[in-house]
């Protein structure tokens, strides 16, 4: 049959392959739609829809309806898809398809109503009274100038180009429009029609095999709306052959004629292949490759060997696992498939309880039937086994257990405790710890002892389990093993002697004293040395020769520092005291004018220190005069040389320079370490104080003297 032509509208009808006829399902909808569109949906619904509103709008939508219902009524095998009248201006036509709701509630989803360009052509607004909604809509043309239809009312839009609406249609012939969000109660016989999208000016046909079949022809056909597809034909493989279209077409061969929509067919071929199979440990039956007719059914069995203790592990079917299961049918077959069945051998669980600081390993294992099982009992670091019970018996403790060639449940628990060490303390002559006994001590705990010596002794050393000894308390470190704690005494105490460079102390080294005895050290200066700095305990004692220690009750120290001597260089006078010379003062310098000295005169020079310093608390060590002189005739020329410490009051004793030649010759007198028979102090030697006095002694003429000076020598 055409397509039918209601209103001047051209109305599209069903697209047909070339097998004849309606199906079951077509008749059955055509008989109910015809009975109840009959009843009366032309002329009531007119007055309805007239009574409700006289708009132009109104009137459209009614125009339209009463399209649908003519047409229905005219032809209702072919409303599977009817073409409305054009108002997109742009030549493409809407479509509207109807269902048959069944009874209760029914959900409309989202509709959308748009042009091929996703140009939106109707929208759908809601007539609203004191802001009540009322039954009454109305549809009308998409205005640009208005797209949300605010010169009018609310549109109910959910974005660009789409639109929740459904157009009810009743048996009371009255139009209803409902947002497609909720769910109404719908009268069971009523029709709705809802608007879809835009009706394509092509459609595609697509043509597929199933399993041992392929296609001959054109698979992927593009067709112009109402025209026809190319004829393709589904071939079986080898011993298979065709048995349906999925579209319910039931020749091998087809040629699909005025197309008005989209084919998608598969093509299905008998009979089927499915390819059971069994790993180790059971069996499925049927097995290997079983035949099954197109939409048959086939059941298979697996069953594992009880007798060696399997059981089933897994079922996949096409790959896909179905879970343990001891059966599983095929429903409806249209392909190839397989199943397998693995299977495992029975496990019987060994439990294990474990207690605080240890564990056991592995926890609670699945043992397979027959094999063997090793547990590790591991304590924490610093606790042992305690118990062992295996099956609620005690068994010896151990670190490992076996259960060999299991065929039943088991347990296994075991207990841990904290290991215990001893101290033994151990005191030697003069002296005791406490507590005296052993000590028993957890692992990383620690343990202290009282350490006394005896009336005349002392503690020499405490040692052993890692302590240490603060007073007369020796405190251990963590205990982690059997150790003992050592305390010695003595009676007798050591004070250790030592001397730097330059000198020496007797006795030297570590000198061992009765407890109450003496001791007595000499603090030696090498020559040109001299003590610097005697410490006893690290406290000074200045520079002293001797020291002594007494009533000894303890260690000691005693050490000596020394050092070389200082010297103030040498010094000229700058005054002569008092004397006879002529020209004395020639003798400052030397610069070969000189001083004349006649036989038995003598003179006295001063000022020394004006050019030199001597530290405070400084100590003399020695004193140097140097002349430099020649003689004027004769055979002896020398110079008696003598010293005073107040200014010519005193004068020591003289000391000889030796004869002295025709030409100038320097002659030193005194040493680094010759005092001149007295001890000097620092306030000797002020300007006031000191006098170095020369007397001639010639046997003709006299002595030229050129220089005369003076050199002190000092500790520091």
């Amino acid at each position: 049959m055409g397509g039918a032509i209601v209103g001047g509208i051209r109305l599209s009808k069903r697209s047909k392959s070339s097998q004849p006829g309606f199906t079951m399902v077509e008749l059955m909808v055509a008989v109910a739609i015809a009975a109840v569109m009959l009843v009366g949906i032309g002329a009531s619904l007119r007055a309805i829809l007239v009574s409700s509103a006289n708009s132009t709008n109104h009137a459209l939508a009614m125009s339209e309806v009463q399209k649908v219902a003519s047409w229905i009524g005219d032809d209702v095998v072919q409303a599977q898809n009817v073409s409305l009248g054009d108002y997109s201006n742009g030549g493409f036509p809407l479509i509207i398809s109807w269902t048959r709701p069944q009874p209760g509630n029914v959900t409309y989803g989202n509709k959308t109503v748009t042009d091929k360009l996703g140009r939106n052509l109707w929208e759908l607004y809601r007539t609203t009274s004191s802001g009540t909604a009322m039954v009454a809509q109305h549809l009308k043309p998409f205005d640009p100038t208005d797209p949300l239809g605010t010169t009018s009312c609310s549109p109910l839009r959910l974005g660009n180009g789409t639109l929740e609406n459904v157009l009810v249609m009743n048996v009371a012939s009255q139009v209803d429009a409902y947002s497609a969000s909720g769910s109404y109660q719908i009268n069971p016989r009523a029709f709705d029609f809802t608007w879809g999208a835009l009706a394509s000016n092509t459609y595609t046909l697509t043509y597929l095999a199933g399993a041992n079949g392929h296609i001959a022809g054109d698979t992927s056909q593009t067709v112009s709306y109402g025209g026809n597809g190319t004829t393709v034909e589904a071939i079986p493989d080898g011993n298979h052959f065709f048995v349906t279209w999925s579209d319910g077409v039931l020749t091998a061969v087809r040629t699909d004629t005025d197309v008005t929509f989209n084919i998608r067919a598969t093509a299905y071929f008998g009979p089927y292949t499915i390819a059971a199979s069994a790993g180790a440990g059971g069996s499925i039956s049927p097995s290997g490759n079983v035949s099954v007719p197109f939409d048959g059914n086939q059941a298979f069995t697996i069953t594992p060997n009880a007798v060696a203790h399997y059981h089933v592990a897994d079922v996949l079917v096409d790959g896909e696992s179905v879970g343990n299961v001891t059966s599983y049918q095929f429903s409806n077959v249209r392909d190839n498939h397989d199943i397998f069945a693995s299977f495992a051998l029975d496990t019987n669980t060994i439990s294990t309880t474990a207690g605080a600081h240890g564990t056991i390993t592995p926890a609670n294992p699945a043992v397979d039937y027959g094999a063997s099982q090793t547990f590790s009992i591991t304590p924490n670091t610093g606790y042992h086994v305690n118990t062992l019970t295996v099956d609620g018996v005690s068994i010896t403790p151990a670190t490992t257990y076996t259960f060999s060639n299991v065929i039943a449940t088991h347990t296994i628990a075991a207990t841990f405790a904290i290991n215990t060490y001893t101290v033994t303390p151990s005191a030697g002559t003069g002296g005791n710890l406490t507590p005296s006994t052993p000590q028993t001590v957890n692992y990383g705990n620690t343990t202290s002892f009282t350490v006394t010596a005896n009336t005349g002794y002392y503690i020499v050393s405490v040692t052993g389990c890692g302590g240490t000894l603060v007073g007369n308390t020796y405190t251990t470190g963590p205990i982690t093993g059997n150790c003992t704690v050592a305390a010695t005494f003595a009676n007798t105490y050591t004070i250790t002697a030592s001397a730097g460079s330059g000198g020496n102390i007797a006795p030297s080294g570590a000198v061992v004293v009765s407890y109450g005895g003496n001791q007595t050290f000499t603090i030696t200066a090498n020559a040109v040395y001299c003590i610097t700095n005697v410490t006893v305990d690290s406290v000074s004692q200045g520079a002293i020769g001797n020291y002594t220690f007494g009533n000894v009750t303890s260690n000691h120290t005693i050490a000596a520092t020394f050092a070389s001597y200082s010297n103030t260089g040498w010094n000229s006078p700058s005054l002569s005291a008092a004397g006879a010379f002529t020209n004395p003062n020639n003798a400052f310098s030397s610069n070969n004018i000189y001083a004349d000295a006649i036989a038995g005169t003598s003179e006295s020079y001063a000022n020394f220190r004006s050019t030199f310093t001597i530290p405070s608390g400084a100590t003399i060590m020695g004193i140097e005069v140097r002349v430099e002189a020649n003689r004027i005739g004769g055979n002896t020329a020398n110079f008696d040389v003598s010293l005073s410490w107040n200014g010519g009051g005193n004068f020591t004793g003289t000391k000889n320079t030796g004869n002295f030649g025709s030409s100038d010759t320097q002659i030193t007198v005194g040493g680094i370490s010759d005092t001149w028979g007295r001890t000097w102090s620092i306030g000797d030697f002020t300007d006031s104080n000191f006098r170095v006095r020369l007397y001639a002694n010639a046997d003709k003429a006299y002595i030229s003297l050129d220089h005369v000076q003076v050199r002190v020598y000092y500790c520091p």
